[in-house]
This record gives C-alpha cells, sequence and structure tokens, in this order.
C-alpha cells in the first residue's frame, strides 16, 4: 500500500467514523451490507471488512430483472462474498412499470428489508452526500414537508448510511486508490427518471456557479435536523411556543421566533442574548422582540407569543384535589391549549422548601389566592422533578382545571 493510499483511507474512514460518533452511532455487531455492484455500494462493502473490520458481515444484493446486465452485477458480488467468506442474499424484484419504476422498487425493497431487520444489527446502505442533495433538490420542487426537503436520513431504525458526510468524488478516489473493481449501471445515463435528469443537467450548472455547494447543503442540512430534533420538545399552542429550558439556545429560539413572526422584522441576535443572560428567573418579561413577539421568562424555559397580555389570571377559587404523578406528566404532556398560564404554577398544601416562596411576578394575584388558600405555589415542572419518594399521590391546585 502506498503513503498515499494509506494516508487517504485514515482519513476518509475518519472522516465516516466521526460521523456516526456524533450521532451516537457504534458501528458492530452482525451487520447487512445492501450491495448494488456499483461504485459506492462496492466502496462501502471494502471500508467495512478492510478499516471498520467487522468479522460478521453479509450481502444482500436485489435483482431487480430489468436489464441482462445485472447477472454480471452479481457475479461480481459474489466473487467479493466469497473472497471474504461472507454470506449472499438474493432477493429478486419486479418486474415493474417503466413510468413509475423508481417509486416501486424502493417500496419493494424497503419490504423485504423489514423482513432483514429481525437478523441483523445494522442493515447497511451506500446513499452519500451528493445523493442526499439529489434527493432534497427533487423534494424542494414537489414537496413542502421540512423534513423530506432536508435530504435522506442518515439513519432510521436499524437502517443506517455511513457515506452520508462523504461525497461522491471521495468514494470514487477510495475505489481507485484500493483498486476496486465495479460495474456501471447503464441507466444512470438515461435522464427518463427525475433523479437522473437532475443529475445529469441541473447539478453541473449549479456546481459551476457554486462549487462549494454540497459543503454548504451538508452544513444547512446538519443545523435543520438540530433544530427539528430540538423543536420535538417544544410546546406549541395557538398562543405561543415554551421552549424548555434544557432545549434553549439562540437556534431554538430563531427557530421559535420565525414561525411566531408577522410581518417585517428586524435584527434578533441581541434580544436572544439578552434572553439567554436573564432567564435564569431573575428577569420575567416580557421583552418586547422584533416582528411583535413577547417573550416571557423564567427557570423553566420561555414562552414566546405573538398575542399581548396572554397571561391567564386564574379567577376561579382554590380547590385542591389529589393528583398522582403519572396524571402529572399528562398535564405537563398538554400544556399546549393553557401556555397562558406560563411557567405553569400550582398551589400544593404540604411542607416544602418553597414554604417562604414571594409571589411570582408574572402571576402576583394567582400567587396570592394560593398563599391566602393556606398552600404555596411549585412550578408543574418542579413538581415532577422533586416529587417525593414512596408519595402515591398529592394535592394540588391546578389554575388552568378551573
Amino acid at each position: 500500500m502506498s503513503n498515499k493510499q494509506s494516508v487517504f483511507n485514515y482519513r476518509f474512514t475518519k472522516q465516516v467514523k466521526g460521523h456516526l460518533s456524533t450521532h451516537g452511532i457504534s458501528l458492530e455487531g452482525n451487520v447487512l451490507v445492501c450491495c448494488s455492484g456499483g461504485v459506492d455500494s462496492m466502496s462501502l462493502l471494502h471500508l467495512i471488512k478492510e478499516q471498520f473490520h467487522l468479522a460478521k458481515v453479509s450481502v444482500l444484493y436485489f435483482h431487480h430483472q430489468t436489464r441482462t446486465g445485472q447477472d454480471l452485477d452479481e457475479a461480481l458480488i459474489k466473487d467479493v462474498c466469497s473472497r471474504y467468506r461472507m454470506t449472499f442474499y438474493q432477493e429478486k424484484l419486479g418486474p415493474f412499470e417503466c413510468a413509475n419504476f423508481e417509486a416501486m422498487a424502493r417500496m419493494a425493497r424497503q419490504k423485504v428489508l423489514k423482513k432483514y431487520q429481525e437478523s441483523f444489527d445494522w442493515i447497511l446502505q451506500a446513499h452519500h452526500l451528493d445523493d442526499s442533495f439529489e434527493w432534497s433538490l427533487m423534494q424542494n420542487f414537489r414537496s413542502s414537508q421540512l423534513l423530506s426537503a432536508v435530504g435522506i436520513p442518515l439513519r432510521r431504525g436499524k437502517i443506517l448510511r455511513p457515506f452520508m458526510s462523504v461525497s461522491k468524488k471521495q468514494i470514487l478516489r477510495y475505489a481507485h486508490l484500493n483498486k476496486l473493481k465495479w460495474r456501471e449501471d447503464p441507466t444512470n445515463a438515461s435522464d427518463v427518471h427525475l433523479r437522473n435528469y437532475l443529475r445529469l443537467h441541473i447539478i453541473p450548472l449549479i456546481q459551476k456557479k457554486f462549487p462549494h455547494y454540497l459543503k454548504h447543503y451538508a452544513s444547512r442540512s446538519n443545523e435543520w435536523i438540530k433544530l427539528y430534533q430540538t423543536s420535538q420538545n417544544f410546546i406549541e399552542g395557538s398562543k405561543g411556543i415554551f421552549i424548555p429550558y434544557s432545549n434553549l439556545n439562540k437556534q431554538s429560539l430563531a427557530f421559535a421566533a420565525k414561525k411566531l413572526s408577522s410581518g417585517k422584522r428586524g435584527s434578533w441576535d441581541q434580544q436572544f442574548d439578552k434572553i439567554l443572560k436573564n432567564c435564569a428567573g431573575k428577569k420575567s418579561g416580557p421583552l418586547i422582540l422584533s416582528g411583535g413577539i413577547h417573550a416571557y421568562l423564567d427557570k423553566v424555559g420561555v414562552l414566546l407569543t405573538s398575542v399581548t397580555s396572554t397571561l391567564g389570571k386564574g379567577n376561579g377559587s382554590v380547590q385542591y384535589r389529589a393528583y398522582s404523578k403519572e396524571q402529572i406528566e399528562q398535564e405537563w404532556k398538554s400544556l399546549a391549549g393553557f401556555l397562558e398560564f406560563f411557567p405553569f404554577l400550582v398551589g400544593f398544601r404540604g411542607k416544602s422548601r418553597y414554604q417562604k416562596r414571594k409571589k411570582h411576578s408574572m402571576h402576583p394575584e394567582m400567587c396570592q389566592k394560593i398563599i391566602d388558600s393556606g398552600g404555596h405555589y411549585w412550578r408543574l415542572k418542579e413538581v415532577l422533578d422533586e416529587w417525593p419518594k414512596g408519595v402515591d399521590h398529592l394535592n394540588l391546585y391546578l389554575p388552568w382545571k378551573e
């Protein structure tokens, strides 16, 4: 092995492993590699055996019965399996209608893979960064869903795509330096299907005008994925969006603010800095942000709302009822309809370290009612986090239940 080959292999493998590690993925155990005989999947198979040094590797080949050359693809893969002493599986699919071939073939492959998931820890596919960009481009034209336009996911259950951090150019170089054999699919030269049309005609124009498009696409997609994962913990209602403290940062604030903003908006950067500085509960707000947004702060998180005077007062009488921890957990999950009661104060009768707590600045009248009833207040999140051991029920007053 030449020094040039050794250095590239090390860097290429490090990039793939590093990306998997960033997402908390350790590639080990019993692995099935989906292999078509093309350069991408043959490179992936070589990487798994020669660089990852996995012992339990099997190979699955899909025969779509669309061209005579597929028998030669299969023969090449069988030869590699024989050399590495790997188990070879073949699945015959189709034939499918040409007009809808790609979609039908994809659904058929997914159905077959469900069967194999029971026997393997991971099922690997060789999609890479260029594939993801092509998919993203297609979805931007024919779908309004954000996640589908982000691109191909790195992982879906046991299905994993280790090459999602590397480009086609890098894969080709890896294949050439390691003197790999592969076969070209002649249908890739046809622009009948939309993906091939974009690859052959549109993307070369983008690449010529914007040479670093793939790098920017990867960075943007990763940021959107992080924001999406963060947003799953948001509590979003008709009157605003609550961001828990554990998910509070500039990105999550921007994500929520963009959804709420009406009309022209100014710069939020310094305003977000102010929110993060004061969110420990020393100041409650509201802070007035550009775009007609009000931010209410508390140590449990931040409420962003485009509705003025949104905070509720809890005008009914104070009535205490017995709640189990499971019931309170369900209340926390259903707060989207009661964001006006942020930061979700509840009345409590009993001993706690919050007995001498002063009235909360956002809900002074409600706090006074609780004090007059002989109780003191907790935040709902505090009740969950500090639920007494061995206690089945607590007597609580939930203002939004009046």
